[in-house]
């Protein structure tokens, strides 16, 4: 009965916490370009849009983004992670979307 207490005890304040963090968290999806040779887009989604740039631009980001400089297009801010993630599969899919930043690049 101890053993039950304690872990109730435990959820009460843990539970609070997890709603209070899923409350103030932010999500986004971020378009980024580089002006190489090739221009050439990346479309992510992340918490923490300047974060990722910085991880991108240091070659610690996505393994198609190493060896190039990349400055941000485009980001969007959603309500959750679920619907961060759908709207980044739509953006990598829509090529006159990402056509039309391409030419910001140049």
């Amino acid at each position: 009965i101890w053993c039950l207490r304690f872990y109730l005890e435990i959820l009460y304040f843990i539970i609070p916490w997890f709603q209070y963090k899923l409350l103030w968290m932010r999500f986004f999806v971020y378009v980024i370009g580089t002006n190489s040779t090739i221009h050439k887009t990346y479309v992510g989604w992340t918490n923490d849009v300047e974060k990722r740039l910085e991880a991108h631009n240091s070659s610690k980001g996505a393994k198609s983004t190493r060896g190039h400089e990349w400055k941000l297009l485009y980001q969007e801010e959603l309500g959750s992670k679920s619907e961060a993630m759908k709207r980044e599969y739509e953006l990598k899919r829509d090529i006159k979307f990402r056509s039309g930043l391409r030419k910001l690049i140049s």
